[in-house]
């Protein structure tokens, strides 16, 4: 969760993933535990722009869009500060789906480790 919030590859290991040049694009496609994500990074900016994950027992599936890229105070590197993410989703034969944007106004980033520690409360149930 903390690397979709970050804008950065849900996951880390890139050694057996397929990569190819899609128009502007290194589509990234990576499989970890029955999961396929696909990856968009941008060819000029090398930054992250895009991520699709889906579930394969079960098609559910999760897009996560990255926008308005801007360069924080002081850095060289712009970051993302609109995300949009996508949720699709099936349960008791039923299709449902959500949508939840994040927009920031500010980023600061400091020389030590980011992190967003979270909890979910205990009233909501896992998803398989």
């Amino acid at each position: 969760m903390q690397a979709l919030l970050l804008g950065e590859m849900p996951i880390e290991d890139i050694e057996n993933a397929e990569v190819e040049k899609e128009g502007n694009f290194y589509k990234v496609v990576q499989d970890y535990n029955d999961k396929e994500v696909v990856n968009l990074v941008n060819s000029v900016t090398l930054k992250l722009e895009n991520i699709t994950m889906t579930d394969t027992p079960v098609p559910h599936k999760l897009n996560v869009v990255y926008r308005n890229f801007d360069y924080p105070k002081g850095k060289k590197v712009p970051m993302a500060f609109t995300s949009i993410i996508y949720l699709e989703y099936f349960e008791d034969n039923a299709k449902f789906m959500a949508q939840i944007g994040l927009e920031y106004n500010k980023i600061e980033i400091e020389d030590k480790p980011i992190s967003f520690p979270f909890s979910l409360p205990e009233k909501y149930t896992r998803v398989e």
